[in-house]
């Protein structure tokens, strides 16, 4: 009987001992998986898109952490490929912008400022100035929109600085009625029109721009 007793007592102990092993194995599993899933989550609430779980075996937690693997992985995707979206449209807008004013055209009115301040005409070298000024605050102005009053105005800017270059070969007339000064159009609608007109129709050939 003694030995019966001691054969059970060493078999529950050792019962005992398997289950509290494998108890603080599993349980030291479910911590470490628990803190890397919020681990992820924290860096991920920082931008930071680069760690991920790994998490082995197939329980609840496994699966948790497996599948926040895979949206962590879809969320930078999606982000890179937003940044990317986003980083093309300021370079159009960019260019778009660099194509409004044209950088030759900046050069030949400076360039047309100096010669006038050389010859001693200081007031159409401040004419000259001011109708700068007021063209390049348009053109920095935010928003994708503008009156056709505004644009109208940044239209004769425009031309009163090409008429330092073509000087009498230029004439122009700018007549809006006061029901359309108002009216909103894009940014910049009118003006490729007239640039055009200038270096397509009037550049190659001597003639007047109406």
């Amino acid at each position: 009987s003694y030995s019966i007793l001691m054969f059970f007592a060493i078999v529950a102990l050792a019962f005992i001992a398997f289950s509290m092993g494998s108890y603080f194995t599993y349980s030291h599993s479910m911590v470490r998986t628990i803190n890397q899933i919020l681990d992820v989550l924290q860096h991920a609430q920082q931008g930071d898109f680069t760690h991920r779980v790994h998490a082995q075996g197939d329980d609840q937690l496994a699966v948790i952490g497996n599948a926040l693997d895979r949206m962590i992985v879809k969320l930078q995707e999606h982000i890179e490929k937003e940044y990317i979206a986003v980083i093309k449209c300021q370079e159009m807008e960019y260019s778009a912008l660099q194509s409004q004013i044209n950088p030759h055209f900046l050069y030949n009115v400076l360039n047309s400022i100096s010669v006038m301040n050389s010859l001693g005409d200081t007031q159409m070298v401040q004419d000259s100035i001011l109708h700068l000024n007021k063209l390049l605050r348009y053109s920095c102005t935010r928003g994708e929109t503008t009156t056709v009053g505004q644009e109208c105005d940044f239209l004769v800017q425009y031309l009163e600085l090409q008429w330092i270059r073509y000087s009498d070969r230029l004439q122009y007339h700018m007549d809006v009625a006061p029901d359309a000064a108002d009216c909103i159009i894009p940014k910049f609608l009118l003006q490729p029109l007239v640039e055009n007109s200038i270096v397509h129709g009037m550049e190659p050939y001597d003639i007047r721009i109406q």
